[in-house]
């Protein structure tokens, strides 16, 4: 999980405006998502990455839903997301 942690790192010092979620929806997909405080999972307005990781959980490819780094996306929505 050395990218979620490095992920974490390089938020933590936009705790008071960013929230953050984590889904460990598989042992090769996770999902990382970021938004202004105050927005809710249904709501458009989160950066989406899909982290597909190997056998040994480790990090091979990191893409972005609608593979954009806006902040469109809806978290509730992030597994049927195109990614890219």
């Amino acid at each position: 999980m050395a990218v979620l942690s490095t992920v974490l790192g390089l938020v933590s010092g936009l705790v008071d405006v960013y929230i953050q979620r984590i889904d460990y929806a598989s042992a090769t997909i996770n999902y990382i998502g970021l938004a202004a405080s105050g927005t809710t999972a249904a709501q458009a307005g989160w950066q989406i990455k899909r982290v597909t990781l190997d056998s040994s959980s480790r990090p091979t490819l990191v893409e972005f839903a609608g593979g954009t780094t806006d902040f469109t996306s809806i978290w509730n929505n992030r597994s049927s997301l195109s990614y890219s």
